[in-house]
């Protein structure tokens, strides 16, 4: 069809919702902003090179990883049970300094480079979804307490914690800066146990057998099951038993800072006792509420695990806005994968309005 001014004007191209010059398909963007997620630009580029048969430049890939909107995250959350937030460093990128100090040191450990912070905030609703929240680079934990609280409340309006409980390692930064976007607080009961080795061992010099069984009588002492069934379907009888242990737990709690105490192991008896108070508020929230939130913060650490391996072992130099990103992209492929692919599927505008069929082939000599 032609128009008087002589431009082409193709319907089929406008219902197809194809653009007249496109460079590549935003299909080719997804699969290597998930194939970046996962190894280096370069083995990246490599990797796609080979099975698409083009060539592709790992700047090309760095780009689109950059400008990518799915990756996009909000601090606005409602109805949220739990939070977890934790950090992790990463290699910064080298100055001109920092390569000079490395042609005098070449010898210098590659591990020993200054290391940048990356923290992580995820939410988990009633209905036990994780919902990645933010990443943050640059900002502190008690400057990510306010973003989020200033994401979640009007500034005319008193504000209100936006969840139940608040999980983490036990890092007072967490606790002080996030403290208020909960109603209580719970301290991860694993931390507990695996830090308790290095403040036993090292700091009150006890020996390994020591310091083993008083592992044991933690993990002894912690050990309270929910129900399986929804809380209007447990009877009365059961949910005062679970008081009642939370009572006993607390009360062999101090009893067993005593007894640190009389055996002279002050700084870990010192170290039991800040942790007590928020080892069982897990339980006290199923009580009021019905929903039964993580006791540990196993949820963001096998995530950590999954950024770590990214930003420090595959990875080698990163700018904040670069491992900002490609966070935001491993959170949300990882935690939420319907969200991930929705947004592909919704600016692919895969909407069925062409469909493919194979009729056959014919093959002739």
């Amino acid at each position: 069809m032609q128009k008087n001014c002589k431009e082409s004007f193709i319907p089929l191209r406008q219902f197809l919702n194809v653009k007249l010059y496109t460079s590549h398909t935003l299909e080719l963007e997804k699969i290597a902003c998930e194939t970046a997620s996962h190894q280096s630009y370069r083995r990246s580029a490599k990797h796609m090179t080979d099975i698409g048969g083009n060539p592709l430049g790992k700047s090309k890939i760095h780009t689109w990883v950059q400008k990518t909107d799915s990756a996009h995250l909000k601090l606005e959350q409602k109805e949220l049970v739990t939070i977890v937030a934790d950090g992790t460093g990463y290699p910064r990128f080298k100055t001109n300094a920092q390569k000079e100090d490395e042609k005098k040191n070449p010898k210098r450990d590659a591990d020993n480079r200054p290391l940048e912070q990356i923290r992580v905030i995820l939410g988990i609703d009633k209905h036990g979804k994780t919902i990645p929240m933010g990443v943050f680079n640059e900002e502190k934990w008690n400057e990510i307490g306010r973003l989020v609280k200033r994401a979640n409340h009007h500034p005319k309006l008193k504000s209100k914690p936006i969840a139940e409980l608040l999980v983490s390692d036990g890092e007072l930064a967490i606790e002080r800066g996030l403290g208020k976007l909960a109603k209580t607080q719970q301290r991860c009961q694993w931390h507990l146990t695996y830090d308790l080795k290095s403040v036993m061992k090292y700091q009150d010099e006890a020996n390994n057998e020591e310091t083993r069984k008083v592992k044991d009588q933690l993990h002894e002492i912690m050990r309270i099951p929910l129900p399986n069934e929804p809380r209007d379907k447990v009877k009365t009888e059961e949910i005062l038993n679970l008081e009642v242990s939370v009572f006993n737990a607390e009360r062999q709690m101090n009893a067993l800072v005593k007894d640190l105490k009389e055996k002279q192991y002050f700084q870990t008896a010192t170290y039991v006792e800040n942790a007590k108070a928020k080892l069982f508020n897990y339980v006290r929230v199923w009580i009021r509420t019905g929903d039964a939130p993580p006791k540990v913060s196993s949820i963001i650490e096998r995530m950590m695990r999954e950024i770590k391996l990214r930003l420090k072992r595959i990875g080698c130099n990163w700018s904040p806005k670069g491992a900002a990103q490609m966070t935001k992209i491993i959170l949300k492929r990882f935690t939420n994968s319907n969200e991930w692919e929705k947004y592909w599927s919704d600016t692919l505008k895969l909407d069925g309005k062409m469909k493919i069929e194979f009729a056959g082939a014919q093959f002739v000599n």
